[in-house]
């Protein structure tokens, strides 16, 4: 998730450099802390939704390599 959410971070930091710059009146007109308030938080939102998929990966993982439980099997071995 923090990786994702630096790529963004980076590329909105780039973006707006890259917009100050070549459209310098239209930047200070339209350039607001609003605005950048609203891009932090977009990043950081794009970032925490990226992540949700590979919250439960590893049960599902588990489970698709693993489908029965095999622990009964290892404790018999065990014993022997």
């Amino acid at each position: 998730m923090l990786g994702v959410a630096s790529m963004l971070g980076l590329f909105v930091i780039s973006m707006d450099r890259f917009i100050a710059i070549s459209y310098p009146f239209f930047y200070k007109t339209h350039a607001t802390n609003g605005k950048a308030s609203f891009l932090i938080f977009l990043t950081w939102l794009i970032a925490m939704l990226s992540a949700i998929p590979y919250l439960g990966f590893s049960q599902i993982h588990r489970t698709l390599i693993y489908p029965y439980n095999y622990s009964h099997c290892i404790e018999r071995e065990r014993n022997w």
